[in-house]
């Protein structure tokens, strides 16, 4: 059986900050981290991972984002064969995350994220 998707797909850049800012504020991040993202990606990601033959159909940039995004597919065995490259920019999503205390449920500690 095989599934194709139709869908997004963009690079998330995750900013670690202790307080999120404000309007016409400035906050100074501790850390910045890219994911693969988009609900396309996402979903392509899971139906491969239950061994299903799953090519996407997709549009990247060609771009460094590209090369990123490029090498999810071939580490998760996804068929890229109807991706097509344009001239322009892949989408980059930027999500502030605010750190905060959580439990480790395996730990049982707090932990600063």
């Amino acid at each position: 059986m095989s599934v194709t998707i139709f869908g997004s797909l963009n690079l998330d850049l995750v900013a670690y900050a202790d307080n999120l800012p404000n309007l016409r504020q400035r906050v100074t991040g501790e850390k910045i981290l890219s994911f693969p993202g988009g609900t396309g990606l996402n979903q392509v990601i899971a139906a491969s991972r239950t061994k299903y033959e799953v090519p996407m159909i997709c549009c990247l940039g060609q771009d460094i984002e590209d090369d990123f995004l490029n090498q999810i597919f071939l580490d998760e065995k996804i068929d890229s064969m109807f991706i097509s490259r344009q001239m322009f920019q892949t989408e980059i999503e930027v999500i502030e995350a605010q750190k905060a205390l959580i439990e480790s449920w395996e730990t049982k500690n707090w932990e600063k994220v």
